[in-house]
């Protein structure tokens, strides 16, 4: 059994999940500015934010169990083939 499959899907994966938490993490940060300077108060009330409160809400989370179900299904096909 070959573990380069298994690898590259580990790697996927730990890479989709990083991206994911991190874009979490700067989310908390930008709504939750430890000193309200006045860039922080305009930032966290302009449309883009309210436009990545909306993705956070809507898309990521239908985007995280794709994803997670895909490399699943690869991880299991591979599986089984070898």
């Amino acid at each position: 059994m070959s573990l380069v499959p298994m690898i590259i899907l580990t790697a996927i994966l730990a890479l989709f999940l990083g991206f994911y938490y991190f874009s979490l993490i700067i989310s908390i940060a930008i709504w939750f500015p430890h000193r309200a300077r006045a860039k922080w108060v305009a930032l966290v009330e302009s449309p883009a934010i309210d436009a990545f409160r909306w993705f956070w809400k809507w898309i990521a989370p239908a985007w995280l169990v794709t994803v997670t179900v895909a490399i699943a299904f690869i991880a299991i096909r591979l599986a089984a083939v070898l």
